[in-house]
């Protein structure tokens, strides 16, 4: 039998602790684009094919954690970042 296990987010996503750095990446694309730029890779790697909704998925040292974002948006809500 397989243990289910409860996901704890340790962190939200947040802003890159060096300004330069935050500066430069709002200026090529906002936290929505980037986001919508996820979503799309994700459906056209056919993603719903590779994982169920319920799957666990962790996102390690994901920068702005725009890919959980996107993950989150297409319904998949087992995710840490």
């Amino acid at each position: 039998m397989k243990k289910k296990t409860k996901i704890i987010q340790w962190c939200k996503p947040q802003l890159c602790e060096n300004p330069v750095w935050e500066n430069a990446y709002s200026a090529f694309e906002s936290r929505k684009q980037a986001v919508k730029k996820m979503k799309s890779r994700l459906q056209s790697y056919q993603i719903g094919k590779r994982l169920k909704t319920s799957d666990l998925i962790l996102d390690l040292f994901c920068g702005t954690g725009c890919m959980s974002e996107a993950l989150k948006e297409l319904g998949y809500n087992n995710t840490g970042a």
